[in-house]
């Protein structure tokens, strides 16, 4: 951000104004710290606006043809406020046919907690606050998004998640989710992820992918499937099993597909650690 502190300092007093009322022209330190982070924002909004252009619609313009401050942060606060609109938009399709499965934080964190975002963010002087606790995480990082950012591409990955499963009976799942542990409920676990192993694995060995319960025999066979396999042939061989469960059922989705091989590590990294302690049985 190549911008003067007398700019920056001019749109914060601007601020100043709304966020009182025009009824002071003082504000505490903290105050003044949150409305400097929004100005700054929304500023760095407009500079990376190129990369969420397929997602907002709005009407980009480059970055060489900034005049200043001010022009660069209007253009950002609105590219926030369109991408606020849209996360609703992609939240109301969500939660028309959203399953929760059962768990708490999946049903707290989409049902309960993400319309309070929609009621109470403020793009114009915190736009950096989501509001909300994320107690369900999902398969991709985002520690390092905050306010409107964060919370819409978190949700974009719910949107993927619920595909994914909605392809599966619930009773399945639900037998999946009480196979890997009987408080499932309780856990902040990632549904998605547990259903994804599953299959996988199920696929790994040659049973039917809705094979809710392994048995012996089917522990035994991946014992011997895994001590076979480095870790790097295993994870190229998940890969390559993801990559056909993808083709087969959802259309070559590679949205879906590079949000799900996200996980694919975690997967093999813990196979092999069980086969190695001989505790299958207790990841699957």
């Amino acid at each position: 951000m190549d911008y003067s502190m007398e700019e920056l300092v001019k749109l914060v007093k601007e601020l100043t104004d709304s966020y009182t009322g025009k009824e002071s022209t003082s504000i505490t330190y903290e105050a003044a710290q949150q409305l400097m982070g929004a100005v700054l924002y929304c500023i760095r909004e407009n500079e990376m606006a190129a990369e969420y252009d397929e997602y907002t619609g709005s009407d980009i313009i480059s970055q060489e043809s900034l005049c200043g401050a001010k022009e660069a942060y209007d253009r950002g606060y609105r590219i926030v406020v369109d991408k606020v609109r849209e996360a609703n938009s992609i939240y109301n399709d969500i939660i028309m046919d959203f399953m929760d499965y059962g768990n708490h934080a999946y049903y707290d964190t989409l049902v309960k907690g993400m319309p309070e975002f929609f009621k109470w963010y403020d793009p114009r002087h915190n736009p950096a606050d989501h509001i909300i606790l994320l107690d369900y995480t999902v398969l991709e990082r985002l520690n390092e998004l905050e306010g409107a950012d964060l919370i819409y591409r978190y949700l974009l990955c719910i949107r993927l998640e619920q595909k994914f499963l909605h392809k599966f009976p619930g009773e399945f799942i639900r037998e999946v989710l009480v196979q890997y542990h009987s408080d499932h409920e309780e856990l902040l676990i990632n549904v998605c992820e547990v259903v994804l192993r599953r299959v996988l694995i199920s696929m790994l060995i040659g049973a039917d992918p809705l094979k809710p319960r392994f048995e012996n025999p089917d522990y035994e066979k991946l014992y011997v499937i895994i001590n076979n396999m480095s870790r790097e042939e295993l994870l190229k061989e998940l890969n390559i099993l993801l990559d056909e469960l993808i083709a087969d059922i959802y259309h070559e989705d590679m949205k879906l597909y590079n949000y799900l091989s996200n996980e694919i590590p975690n997967i093999a990294a813990e196979l092999k650690n069980a086969a190695n302690h001989n505790s299958l049985s207790n990841i699957i």
